[in-house]
């Protein structure tokens, strides 16, 4: 019996077309396979790339960092300029701030302001805000305040930072205003309710509001350059004694007596609460 050659071209056809299948199905698997790899190794790439890249911007803002660092030490001026832009720029932000709220009723800059460049027990203590004090000693509260702090800081800061040198001059300013800073909060936290105390307030009266009160002197704030200067002004009086100040305006005496005088009649004033709006227990603090 002789087979059907139909069936046979059937059976033929049929086994070449499984296996064309199979081997499409094979070769896709494949392609799939190879772009998913491919691809792992596009994103494996690419995720290296990026970190180094970030690496490598780090290294590079690290390195101009550095560079400017050097910059700002590499002459003894430049260090004494520095501190001065940096006041001078901390002082435009107060007055842009305030020309904000004038015009435009926006308090937002000016609360930031207040809250991160104002030193008092409330921000430093309750809040936590420990940056204040350093941001404080570089506010001032007008334009007359900046002048006479930044005329009395480069008339004493260049014989300082050439007799000390640079690291030890940064170094002494900034823990004079911290000083400050320190000296403030203690003082207005501590003393000044025991010394405001009236003996004609009842117990009554005392007992029900002496949490305001307390208040009240945490809030009270302070700023200015004043502080870390008076440390400037302190290191110039050790190092050249003798030389020649001029005191209250009218009296030239030399200068560990006119910083002594300065300092003690600043502690006075404090004690006897006389300093009006001057925070005379800031200027203590640095000097010392």
């Amino acid at each position: 019996m002789q087979p059907d050659i139909d069936e046979l071209r059937n059976i033929r056809n049929s086994y070449f077309k499984n296996n064309e299948y199979e081997r499409n199905r094979r070769e896709n698997s494949e392609r799939l396979r190879n772009r998913h790899n491919y691809e792992n190794y596009n994103y494996n790439f690419n995720s290296n790339r990026n970190s180094y890249n970030r690496k490598r911007n780090n290294r590079g803002l690290i390195e101009k960092i550095k560079i400017i660092i050097k910059t700002i030490f590499k002459k003894d001026e430049s260090v004494v300029y520095t501190i001065i832009a940096i006041n001078i720029i901390v002082y435009m932000a107060w007055e842009y701030a305030t020309y904000k709220q004038e015009m435009f009723f926006d308090t937002d800059l000016l609360d930031f302001m207040h809250n991160y460049f104002t030193i008092s027990w409330t921000n430093l203590v309750k809040r936590k805000r420990y940056c204040t004090l350093l941001t404080s000693m570089f506010s001032h509260e007008d334009i007359i305040h900046l002048l006479s702090n930044m005329v009395s800081f480069y008339s004493f800061s260049l014989p300082v930072v050439r007799c000390i040198g640079k690291k030890k001059f940064v170094t002494s300013y900034l823990l004079s205003g911290i000083g400050s800073s320190i000296a403030h909060v203690s003082f207005y936290h501590w003393i000044v309710p025991e010394l405001n105390k009236d003996i004609n307030r009842s117990i009554f009266y005392n007992f029900l509001f002496s949490r305001y009160i307390k208040n009240t002197y945490d809030n009270i704030s302070s700023l200015g350059a004043s502080g870390a200067i008076t440390g400037v002004n302190t290191i110039f009086s050790c190092l050249y004694p003798t030389k020649l100040i001029t005191y209250n305006n009218f009296l030239r005496l030399p200068a560990w007596l006119t910083m002594t005088l300065f300092i003690f009649g600043d502690f006075y004033r404090s004690l006897t609460l006389t300093n009006g709006h001057i925070d005379t227990i800031g200027h203590v603090g640095g000097g010392k």
